[in-house]
């Protein structure tokens, strides 16, 4: 019988009936996030929201050999619309990016039917938390006739299978899943039973990352990548909502996002760049060319911008030309606080380029100090003759900002009212998709440079 957005039953076969129709009818509405009416940026979001909340709910409430299948299915079903929506193609390595979880510098699309059994066993403790402490079951001693149950037998097989005390899984609650007797007394509280699965999931999660980390066969570039993307800047775009222009995509910018946060494979692009220095591929892309110099603009005028929204003088000097930028001592951005205004300089730096990518490998953020300590080098003296602060203000290509850059974001952030300018986050935010919009401008400018010296090359009369 359906209930609740459930259903409850003793025939196995109407059960998984149900949940099929259940399931099949959520991927009627998938080929919606596929037309091209719809943004990317927007189908993103809404295929990891379609990939979360109702399979969450089937998995705490049927067992898994009900929900496995079906939900892998519809895993498939989620993974095939994207893939259809941007017309990426996602293989081993980059469908690991695309469904690891935001915080490990993936896109999101974590796969529901991996977490089923800790759903299961989160829902469980749910229900007992209800029926046993708000009754005398266990205090009558009936519990032994209440585990004889199908579905108690079904919880206490998966906690022997995924907790067990040898199990790698990291968790703190593992010593009430000795046994089911265990469980039940310590989840009959409802204050031990809220936030189970996410502290399940989060340890499940957390291992199969290890997991990734520790293959030997991952590539150098692959495991930089891996490295690179996981902190709080590199996953902010991924949650961004385009409610206002700032925080909006276009489709070429969402879908070079994807491509380049998953190293996804793009059978169209060339072999080599028109430099004649790199084989093509977006890494080599958002670095190669004047273009760069463009992204390094956008993110100036973005923290100008901030500076001004915030009601502070500032003095702005944009570079016009590669080879004026090298030339120029002159700081990018003078913020004037008080007592003493402070110098910046804005730089950009790929972690995963070849020149970066030994340094990437020993420790994520290293590419990003040590460009940062060349800066320092370049201008600390001539800010202190004049009686300034000096702090480069640095981030990577995937996303990571130096911590001179959240400083000033704090300090632009604490020396004004409440209801004038940006808070931290939304400033946060800003720059990161700045960043992104700046990576795909470089990124198209090379590839049609690629193109067109592939073309010539072809030529007959060339």
């Amino acid at each position: 019988m359906p209930l609740l957005g459930s259903v409850v039953g003793t025939d196995p076969k109407a059960v998984r009936d149900w949940a099929t129709r259940e399931v099949e009818s959520w991927k009627k509405a998938l080929p919606l996030l596929a037309r091209e009416e719809l943004s990317v940026q927007l189908s993103l979001l809404l295929a990891r929201w379609s990939i979360t909340s109702k399979p969450n709910f089937l998995a705490r409430t049927l067992p898994p050999e009900v929900t496995k299948d079906l939900l892998e299915g519809f895993d498939q079903a989620v993974l095939a619309t994207v893939e259809q929506r941007t017309q990426l193609h996602f293989d081993d390595f980059s469908r690991t990016m695309l469904q690891l979880p935001v915080r490990h510098g993936g896109v999101g699309l974590s796969p529901s039917a991996e977490t089923v059994p800790h759903a299961y066993v989160a829902g469980m403790a749910a229900a007992i938390s209800g029926f046993l402490f708000h009754s005398s079951i266990m205090q009558q001693g009936h519990f032994n006739e209440v585990k004889e149950t199908a579905s108690m037998r079904k919880l206490e097989e998966i906690i022997q299978h995924h907790y067990p005390a040898d199990s790698p899984i990291k968790l703190q609650d593992k010593r009430h899943m000795a046994d089911l007797d265990s469980f039940a007394k310590h989840y009959c509280h409802s204050k031990h039973s809220t936030k189970l699965q996410s502290r399940l999931v989060t340890a499940f999660r957390d291992d199969k990352f290890a997991q990734i980390q520790a293959n030997k066969d991952l590539s150098p570039h692959h495991r930089a990548l891996l490295s690179s993307r996981a902190n709080k800047q590199s996953t902010a775009a991924w949650r961004a909502f385009p409610l206002t222009a700032e925080y909006e995509l276009t489709d070429d910018d969402a879908t070079f996002m994807l491509e380049y946060a998953t190293a996804a494979s793009n059978p169209g692009y060339p072999e080599r760049c028109s430099c004649n220095k790199s084989h093509f591929d977006l890494e080599h892309a958002v670095h190669c060319g004047p273009t760069k110099l463009q992204r390094h603009n956008m993110m100036q005028h973005r923290l100008v911008s901030f500076a001004r929204e915030q009601a502070l003088a500032v003095k702005q000097n944009p570079r016009l030309t590669v080879e004026d930028a090298k030339k120029i001592l002159e700081p990018d951005v003078i913020f004037y606080f008080l007592p003493k205004p402070l110098e910046t300089d804005v730089t950009v730096v790929n972690p995963c380029a070849p020149s970066w990518l030994q340094q990437t490998l020993i420790k994520a953020g290293t590419a990003l100090h040590s460009q940062c300590q060349k800066k320092c080098k370049k201008y600390l003296d001539s800010a202190l003759l004049h009686g300034h602060d000096f702090a480069p203000l640095g981030f990577e290509t995937h996303g990571r900002f130096s911590q001179h850059v959240l400083d000033l974001l704090a300090k632009l952030a604490s020396n004004t009212p409440d209801n004038v300018g940006y808070a931290i986050a939304d400033m946060t935010l800003d720059l990161s998709l700045t960043l992104v919009r700046g990576n795909a401008l470089c990124a198209r400018r090379t590839l049609r440079h690629a193109l067109r010296a592939r073309d010539l090359l072809r030529s007959p009369l060339s």
